[in-house]
């Protein structure tokens, strides 16, 4: 823009030149017409001047005798007339050679006059525009230098002289705040002894001062807070600060170019900018803080205001609950002849209480004992299908050890054959070989076949048992598990049930029940036994042994096809109980994997490796209960006694607890959404 700026200008001095140039030459031009005329004045003189004084020698000559005739006269006259012409033009050549020789000169000096002109007027033209050129960089030079001179200040400052500097003006200004506070907390103290001094009640005069101190409690905690926030701000400016000064020390090289560039400035402009500068930022951070604190007393006029208008309203509150209280006195009498009897009352009440109290005190401890005797009967089942296990692993062993006995006697048998057949074909001659050994020889290959039949059916007859026994098992374990699951179901969640009575009965019809019954996969307590080891007698043998079983029926259990439910048929509680179920198989399946990792382990060489692993897990169920351990122990203490006594407390502990862990989950649903279900949440 500057460029654009002295061009245009340039091109308006030209403009100006060439105005000046034509006016000087329309002036040169009048000169040179004025001193021809004044030249051809002078040429017509000495002609008139000639022509007067042709008379007088004509007059003198007429004086004289007349000795000459008239024709001698007319030739004279004639000869002196031809003589004067050619001195005129003479002088006329001379007169205009050297007005050309004027003119030429003239010319050559308004054109040395006019590149004068031209070279003076461009000279003041570039020295005005040099001038505001030097203006513009100055100004220009000043905003950066200031800002440079700042930040150098800045960076020469220390953090106690920054601190210093922001902290005096907010003392003073706390200080000030502080005076006008007490003085108003004066005022409004001695406004409460005049109430005193009034009014006949001194308990209501107390219950009102309270809250008028409550108010200036808040008040004074509104304005500490609004001091906090005027320290957070200057935290917030110091931390600025030294984001400017970082950039201070990247810009320090490009300042080093400009500082070379324009020293001749900086030398005569160092002391005034930074004065200045240094005064203008302090009024314009003195001039906001004075803004902010004007506002700050403006919101504390209209907040006394307010104040005094509450204590009118209750100044008038006091006189209406005098006249009540008279009325209250007269109906005191009444109210208590009526407690006396509601006393009675509550006293009959609390006895049936603790008598509803013991009834269910004794009703949970005929359930926990319930609850152990099932925990015997389960014991005593799993005790039963061990020993059937074991019979049937003694019944194989006997079946494998009679299998044994008679592979030997056949295979003694045999032998004894071809040694009968060998010495046989010594005997006899070359001819009759062949047909001797065919007679020999196709007794045996028989047997032989015999023998591979015989194993044969064993092996069908073995797995016929094994699928008849598997089948019989996982049936009993379907029924067992379905009366289980269903009984648990119904005891666990009876208050939900309740509330939701209509779909629960659609669920429970005999049909889907079956569907169940057929759909429900083979779990992991299946017992397939058509590998079953040797019972060893040393504890590491046997923790090998139970993992080979298990791993043999993960294998059978992942065989079986999932779960398929049709949809819309299940309510969304059994919807959530189902998918626990599942993910717990699928944490079955998972231990699975871990049992394999944990047998390669249990080797002699990978012992301690297993023990790491070991002590991994115990730290990560520890430090599950120490997240999760108060919230499930609440909980369980809630589910037991809900149905005795007040649990709002509880409820309160419990969903504070799921609320800092996000979600807290009790037998695969969220117990939030339980609470919300029973009606103790929204």
């Amino acid at each position: 823009m500057n460029l654009d700026n002295f061009l245009d200008e340039l091109n308006h001095m030209d403009e100006l030149l060439d105005s000046v140039s034509k006016n000087n030459i329309s002036q040169i031009e009048q000169q040179k017409l004025n001193t021809d005329e004044n030249q051809n004045q002078n040429v017509e003189l000495p002609t008139e001047q000639q022509h007067i004084e042709d008379p007088t020698v004509t007059a003198n000559q007429y004086e004289k005798p007349q000795e000459k005739s008239i024709s001698s006269e007319q030739s004279d006259q004639s000869e002196s007339k031809s003589e004067q012409e050619v001195d005129n033009s003479e002088t006329l050549l001379q007169i205009i050679q050297e007005q050309d020789r004027q003119i030429q000169q003239y010319k050559y000096q308004s054109e040395n006059a006019l590149q004068l002109a031209k070279e003076q007027l461009r000279s003041e033209a570039e020295r005005k525009l040099r001038e505001r050129l030097g203006a513009q960089i100055k100004q220009e030079l000043q905003q950066t230098i200031s800002a440079e001179y700042k930040q150098i200040i800045m960076n020469q400052l220390t953090q106690a002289e920054i601190e210093t500097l922001c902290f005096d003006f907010i003392e003073k200004s706390k200080a000030a705040l502080k005076t006008d506070y007490q003085k108003q907390i004066q005022l409004k103290l001695n406004e409460i002894e005049r109430i005193r001094e009034d009014s006949e009640n001194k308990s209501k005069v107390k219950q009102a001062e309270t809250q008028f101190k409550r108010q200036i409690q808040q008040i004074q905690l509104q304005k500490e807070r609004e001091i906090a926030q005027y320290l957070n701000q200057n935290s917030t400016l110091k931390k600025k600060i030294e984001q400017l000064e970082q950039t201070l020390s990247e810009n320090n090289a490009h300042q080093s170019n400009l500082t070379i560039k324009y020293e001749n400035l900086m030398s005569k402009l160092e002391q005034s900018n930074i004065e200045l500068n240094a005064k203008s930022n302090i009024l314009k951070e003195t001039q906001v803080q004075v803004l902010n604190l004007q506002q700050e007393l403006e919101k504390a006029n209209e907040n006394e205001a307010e104040i005094m208008k509450m204590l009118e309203t209750q100044q008038t509150q006091i006189k209406e609950q005098n006249e009540k209280i008279n009325e209250v006195e007269n109906e005191k009498d009444i109210f208590v002849k009526e407690n006396a009897k509601l006393k009675e009352q509550i006293l009959f009440e609390q006895q049936k209480q603790n008598q509803i109290e013991k009834n269910q005190f004794e009703r949970i401890q005929k359930d926990n004992e319930l609850k152990q005797l099932k925990q015997q009967i389960e014991k005593q089942e799993k005790e039963q299908r061990e020993k059937e296990i074991q019979q049937n692993i003694n019944k194989q062993k006997e079946e494998q050890i009679q299998r044994e006995n008679a592979r030997k006697i056949q295979q003694e048998k045999f032998d004894q054959q071809r040694e009968h057949a060998l010495q046989a074909t010594k005997q006899s001659t070359v001819y009759t070989l062949k047909g001797e050994v065919k007679n020999n020889f196709a007794e045996p290959k028989q047997e032989v076949t015999q023998y591979k039949l015989s194993q044969k059916q064993i092996q069908q007859s073995t797995k016929d048992m094994n699928k008849e026994s598997q089948q019989q098992l996982v049936d009993q374990m379907k029924q067992k598990y379905l009366t289980q699951y269903q009984s648990s179901i119904m005891n666990e969640l009876q208050p939900e049930i309740n509330l939701t009575i209509q779909p629960v009965q659609e669920v429970q019809k005999p049909q889907n029940i079956k569907q169940l019954n057929n759909q429900i996969p083979r779990g992991s307590n299946v017992v397939s036994p058509q590998k079953q080891t040797i019972e060893p007698n040393n504890t590491y043998e046997s923790i090998m042994v139970q993992l080979q079983n298990e791993n043999e029926q993960q294998q059978y259990f992942t065989s079986q096809k999932p779960l398929e439910f049709e949809q819309n048929k299940l309510t969304p509680l059994l919807d959530k109980a189902l998918a626990f179920t599942l993910k717990l198989w699928d944490q079955n399946e998972t231990s699975f994997t871990y049992r394999n990792q944990f047998m390669q382990m249990l080797q002699p060489n990978n012992v301690a490796q297993a023990i790491k692993i070991v002590k991994e897990e115990l730290n990560k169920q520890k430090q599950y209960q120490e997240v999760y351990g108060n919230a499930i122990a609440m909980i369980q203490e809630r589910e037991l006694t809900k149905s005795v006594r007040d649990d709002s407390k509880l409820v309160q502990k419990i969903v504070a607890e799921c609320k800092k862990l996000g979600s807290v989950f009790y037998r695969g649903i969220n117990y939030i959404e339980i609470l919300k279900i029973e009606g103790l949440l929204q």
